[in-house]
């Protein structure tokens, strides 16, 4: 937001943080996936899992509702 204030009031822009980019995985289909995390090239079945892992830690990070029951 005070990036987005500086510039409607045409005031010097602040410094942003850079991004720490650790990796990227891509679902291929199936249990197929490859990727490059922390450097590392990954690819099929543990590229996969690797995937799903990080999905799921989202989900429970942004959405804790959808692991809990409704009675």
């Amino acid at each position: 937001s005070r990036y987005l204030k500086a510039m409607l009031s045409n005031r010097p822009l602040p410094k942003l943080k850079p991004i720490k980019n650790r990796g990227v995985l891509v679902d291929l289909g199936g249990k197929d996936a490859a990727g490059l995390t922390f450097g590392v090239p990954i690819s099929g079945k543990s590229a996969y899992l690797a995937k799903r892992l990080v999905c799921r830690m989202h989900t429970r990070i942004f959405n804790p509702s959808y692991f809990t029951t409704k009675s």
